[in-house]
């Protein structure tokens, strides 16, 4: 990944790890689902979520 797009999809692997975080369960399951929904959508999601995870 190079550039803004990937600077733009370690922002949103961010967020999503955040939002992952969240204290409120039912927030927490939306954003399960939401991240699993994001990662699918596009194998650079998926990757720069690996490198968040870790």
């Amino acid at each position: 990944m190079h550039g803004q797009r990937a600077d733009a999809i370690a922002e949103q692997a961010a967020h999503w790890i955040v939002r992952l975080s969240a204290d409120d369960p039912a927030e927490r399951d939306t954003a399960q689902a939401g991240y699993a929904a994001w990662k699918a959508a596009d194998p650079l999601h998926a990757t720069a979520a690996a490198g968040m995870e870790n």
